[in-house]
């Protein structure tokens, strides 16, 4: 039913209702048997069997229209869904991408004033688009991530992916990264255990990338160490708080967190156990240097 009727549902991938749109096909399909075994339904049934194919062809026409490019699919979406937070997300990101501040803001804040909306991700959405359109945020913007209520959801985990890396690649100048990392740190301990999306151990990575940024590489480590013990079997939290241990000079630390994650690799991902080894290289070469009183 959730899939393969007129419930108004926003998000949908139509291959799902292949296989439920079955009973239903086969049911007007046999229908359509026994109606033209009778002679005087025949021409009717025939007249609808031309007709169905020639109206699908017409919707099927218009979905190609709509699908040409993702701002027509964006905005087709908002005439059907005007209050979807996700579609309003996306509109901003378009407006983002146009230079065009003012357009991204007013959406997102429609999408903030949403029941259930993704306060944090909205808020870092918006710091977002003040980075990339190269304008210093209000202060507001500041007071309304420091007022959010944390999330692990997808949306709130990959803007603060974004921002995070673009912090990390010498981006976003104009954002106060002391004061974000700030309010980031004491939203995040609110999030209970692996979060309700199972995500907390990246929310907890991305906070400890933005307060290293802002010179508070010891509180990113207690980031980084409750990420990886959250999500063990993902190795970049550790690799991470090696590399920050390193240039902290916490030597014992950095060997014991490697060990680690030595014994959790799984050797899935080859660029993590050269990482792992090119760490434990660098470690020798400092203690051959020390024993060597170099």
């Amino acid at each position: 039913l959730v899939e393969s009727t007129l419930l108004p549902l926003e998000l949908y991938f139509e291959h799902r209702n292949y296989l439920p749109s079955f009973g239903v096909f086969f049911s007007l399909g046999f229908g359509a048997y026994l109606l033209v075994s009778r002679v005087r339904l025949r021409r009717l049934v025939v007249a609808a069997l031309v007709l169905v194919p020639v109206g699908y062809a017409a919707v099927t026409y218009h979905r190609v229209l709509v699908w040409q490019s993702w701002e027509r699919m964006l905005l087709a979406a908002a005439n059907h869904y005007p209050d979807s937070i996700r579609v309003r997300t996306g509109l901003a990101n378009l407006h983002v991408g146009r230079g065009d501040l003012e357009g991204a803001l007013a959406h997102l804040e429609h999408a903030a004033a949403r029941p259930g909306s993704a306060e944090a991700g909205i808020a870092i959405h918006v710091l977002n688009a003040h980075c990339l359109a190269d304008r210093p945020p209000p202060p507001g913007a500041y007071r309304g991530l420091r007022g959010a209520r944390p999330s692990d959801d997808f949306y709130t985990v990959n803007t603060l992916a974004w921002l995070s890396e673009s912090v990390d690649r010498g981006e976003c100048r104009v954002l106060d990264v002391a004061r974000i990392a700030g309010a980031l740190h004491d939203a995040i301990n609110d999030v209970a255990g692996r979060g309700a999306h199972g995500q907390a151990w990246l929310l907890h990575m991305h906070t400890a990338r933005l307060l290293a940024a802002a010179g508070r590489k010891r509180e990113a480590l207690a980031h980084l160490d409750r990420a990886a013990s959250l999500e063990q079997e993902q190795l970049e939290a550790g690799l991470l708080a090696v590399r920050y241990r390193l240039e902290l000079e916490e030597l014992d630390a950095a060997r014991h967190t490697l060990r680690l994650l030595k014994k959790r690799d799984r050797g899935r991902i080859a660029s993590h156990t050269r990482l792992i080894e090119a760490f434990e290289r660098r470690l020798e070469g400092v203690e051959a240097r020390d024993r060597s009183g170099g």
